[in-house]
C-alpha cells in the first residue's frame, strides 16, 4: 500500500536537518511562555540583567524567575557569566538566528497543504442543522441527555 504524497512529504521534511529542527522546536517551546518571553525582553532591552533587575521589574518572587531563567538556560537562548556573586544573563542571539533559520527551511519544504493551511483530511463537523436532526427527544419533550 503507498502512502499518501503529503506524508512522503512530511517525511522527507522532517528527516532532513533533524537535528536543526529539534534544537528550534525545543527554543521555541521555552519561548512560548508569556512570562519567559517577558523576561528576554527585559535582557534583550538592558542587553544582560541578572535575576534580581528581572524580578524587580516583573515584581515576582525570586524563585519564580530563576525557575524560568533555568528553562531559557536549558534551552540554550541565555548565556550566563558571573560577576561577584551575582549571574548575569544574555540573550544568545546565534541561537535565535539558527532557529529562525531552521523554521524557515521547514516552511520552504513544507507540502503546499501546510503552507496554505489547507486540511489534508477533510473531516465532518457539527453543524446546526446536523445537531438538532440528531438530537433525541425523549416523550416529555426533554432532550436526552446521553446518562
Amino acid at each position: 500500500m503507498d502512502r499518501p504524497a503529503t506524508l512522503a512529504a512530511s517525511s522527507v521534511l522532517f528527516s532532513s536537518k533533524s537535528k536543526q529542527l529539534a534544537t528550534a522546536n525545543g527554543i521555541m517551546r521555552a519561548i512560548a511562555h508569556p512570562l519567559r518571553i517577558k523576561i528576554l525582553g527585559i535582557i534583550d532591552e538592558q542587553g544582560s540583567a541578572c535575576v534580581f533587575e528581572i524580578f524587580q521589574k516583573l515584581n515576582l518572587e525570586q524563585s519564580i524567575v530563576s525557575q524560568q531563567l533555568r528553562i531559557l538556560r536549558n534551552a540554550g537562548l541565555v548565556n550566563t557569566k558571573r560577576d561577584g556573586k551575582f549571574i548575569n544573563y544574555s540573550i544568545d542571539y546565534t541561537k535565535v538566528e539558527s532557529t529562525v533559520a531552521a523554521v524557515k527551511h521547514c516552511n520552504e519544504q513544507a507540502p503546499e497543504e501546510v503552507k496554505t493551511r489547507q486540511r489534508i483530511v477533510k473531516r465532518p463537523y457539527a453543524t446546526a442543522n446536523n445537531i438538532t436532526a440528531s438530537a433525541s427527544v425523549n416523550p416529555a419533550g426533554m432532550a436526552a441527555s446521553g446518562r
